[in-house]
């Protein structure tokens, strides 16, 4: 999306995700296996505990080697058999892949999974984590290019990163592209759009994030089809939807994992007994905190009424108040939006930018205005 402002950029993108959140980022300083390619994995680089231990002969015929340093000595054995078999596994794999033979690659790094999750090769926690998250990623590139019969094996394995590493980029990608082939084009685009926030997260502001321009071709695709499917409405409001419905469109906003783990231990009702107790002439945080404090516990109707409460600003603490009220902009537009009020939703939300123009998730809200816009 070069040459265009990021206001006129955010008028083009078209979805977010749910709650980009806030699952822990898994370390993989002690994985064997190349976390930066998805294709390739490198040998074990950690000494295998010898296996050799050698008992003594027994000086008498009823003299034997205890049996608790027996079995240790046969597991011993057994994991570094089997930590063996895991390397040529991974070995074997790199050599299919870089042949081109897709399906025995991933039939190989299957081998290897097989080995992890059966525990037979003594890895840790933290080790089986790491190695468990790059074989999938692994697998799930090899289905994705042996073509569409492999693709469900190749979505399945990208859960399990996702489950491991919800920030994980190559897997955000691999599946949008995934599910775009397959004609699925509004989860395509929740997963493109994810994979253009963390790269616009990650690279300097000049660089212009790679899947920026999937994010405004598909964005202009679903609009079409919308469209095909009969005018949205404009100033003429609708009675808000369900309660599902509403938490669905909400949770594909980051803030809103953030507001269910600020508010867990809080009700909406101590929120509001504080915005009433504010200063009249200078509450608007306290309304925020009580608006939001509903949204985290589905109380989308009390949020919505709240939002229509009084809510002021000293003059000399404007400046800094500039994030709230770029956050009961969005808040407005979104009720806009479910109430299937499309120009309100628009102008709100544009109106937040103005108070915040760097808000990545005004931009995000403005880009998913042709989302939760039908039940």
């Amino acid at each position: 999306m070069s040459g265009t402002s990021n206001k006129s950029r955010a008028t083009t993108m078209v979805v977010i995700t749910a709650a980009v959140a806030l699952a822990a980022y898994i370390f993989y300083s002690s994985t064997k296996v190349d976390k930066g390619d998805d294709s390739e994995s490198e040998n074990e680089d950690d000494v295998v505990e010898s296996a050799q231990t050698a008992l003594e002969l027994p000086i008498m015929g009823e003299q034997t080697a205890p049996a608790g340093e027996e079995k240790a000595a046969i597991a011993d054995h057994t994991a570094a058999e089997h930590k063996a078999l895991f390397d040529n596994a991974l070995s074997k794999a790199d050599k299919l892949a870089k042949g081109q033979r897709y399906v025995q690659a991933a039939a190989s790094y299957s081998e290897a999974i097989s080995i992890v999750q059966s525990g037979a090769a003594r890895f840790d926690a933290k080790t089986s984590s790491s190695h468990l998250l790059v074989l999938h990623n692994n697998r799930s590139a090899m289905c994705e290019k042996a073509g569409e019969e492999q693709f469900p094996q190749a979505l399945q394995d990208i859960q399990q990163v996702l489950s491991l590493d919800n920030k994980h980029k190559k897997a955000r990608a691999r599946r949008a592209r995934i599910l775009e082939a397959r004609g699925q084009l509004q989860e395509a685009l929740v997963d493109y759009t994810i994979h253009f926030m963390l790269e616009q997260l990650d690279q300097s502001p000049t660089q212009a994030p790679a899947s920026g321009a999937k994010v405004d071709e598909l964005g202009k695709l679903i609009a079409v089809q919308n469209a095909s499917q009969g005018p949205l409405r404009g100033r003429e409001k609708s009675p808000l939807p369900t309660k599902s419905f509403c938490r669905k469109c909400v949770e594909l906003f980051p803030s809103a994992a953030l507001w269910s783990e600020k508010f867990k231990t809080s009700s909406p009702a101590e929120q509001i007994q504080i915005y009433d107790a504010a200063p009249p002439e200078n509450n608007l945080a306290e309304l925020m905190d009580a608006v939001t404090c509903a949204i985290s516990h589905g109380a989308f109707h009390t949020a919505f009424k709240l939002l229509h409460k009084p809510a002021h600003v000293l003059p000399a603490q404007q400046p800094q108040m500039q994030p709230l009220l770029a956050l009961q902009k969005r808040l407005i537009g979104m009720k806009n939006q479910l109430q299937r009020d499309m120009s309100g939703a628009v102008m709100c939300y544009k109106e937040s930018l103005a108070f915040e123009p760097d808000s990545l998730e005004s931009v995000l809200m403005l880009a998913c205005r042709y989302v939760c816009s039908r039940e």
